[in-house]
């Protein structure tokens, strides 16, 4: 049933397309991935229930009210360090590097990456204040680890830029480390990210790395997230 009613609202929604290849021997679709299209309607409406605490179900009115089965969001990533940084969600731009519309996109790709496969997406910015650069790693790995995955996520990554520090972590949850291994980790940081940043288009590098962390991440037999599942 809950297939079904994704797949409906799929259609209502229309979708954000992810160009996917496969190899041979490989799961991932032929063609592919579709990611659910998240207004900034429903992402505002999203993070204003969040804050106060209330339902996150993304369509409270309307004509899916009557749904047998709503539609939830996943809860945000709460990230903490040392320094007591608290998440404040999907894309926490504390690097000052992204604009409130890019932010806004970042955020309705993470989520409806969740929504689809049931992996969990946090991207952070950081300045140099945070960190030195040759403890940029173990900062990075530290965060990922105090990642609680109260959300009912089945895998986690965390996508950590230092614009100043001129450097990308990405690290994931041990079940997916074989989709996404360090050498594939290294190729999108080196090849698409950094890019890209080198000609001062982070927003740009960023979008291409998450895309690109998906294409590897995704699986067919991934099962979507579900509302109180």
């Amino acid at each position: 049933m809950f297939l079904a009613y994704r797949n409906a609202l799929l259609l209502a929604a229309g979708f954000l397309l992810i160009a996917c290849g496969q190899k041979p021997g490989d799961e991932k679709p032929k063609a592919e991935i579709a990611i659910p299209k998240i207004s900034k309607a429903e992402l505002l409406e999203a993070k204003i229930l969040i804050a106060s605490g209330g339902s996150t179900s993304f369509w409270d009115a309307g004509e899916y009210i009557e749904s047998p089965e709503r539609l939830r969001l996943p809860e945000k990533p709460e990230l903490s360090t040392e320094f007591r940084v608290v998440s404040a969600g999907w894309t926490n731009d504390y690097g000052q590097v992204y604009s409130d519309s890019q932010t806004e996109e970042l955020d309705m790709m993470a989520i409806g990456f969740q929504m689809l496969s049931n992996k969990a997406i946090a991207i952070m910015t950081i300045d140099s204040s945070w960190t030195l650069k040759e403890d940029f790693d173990n900062l990075v790995q530290t965060m990922a680890d105090e990642w609680k995955l109260d959300n009912k996520a089945d895998g986690k990554i965390l996508i950590c830029i230092s614009r100043p520090l001129n450097r990308v972590g990405i690290v994931c949850s041990n079940n997916l480390n074989e989709r996404l291994p360090a050498t594939e980790k290294q190729n999108i940081i080196n090849n698409i990210m950094l890019s890209e940043f080198s000609k001062g288009n982070y927003f740009e590098g960023t979008k291409k790395g998450l895309q690109a962390v998906m294409q590897n991440v995704y699986r067919i037999t991934d099962k979507p997230f579900k509302a109180g599942g």
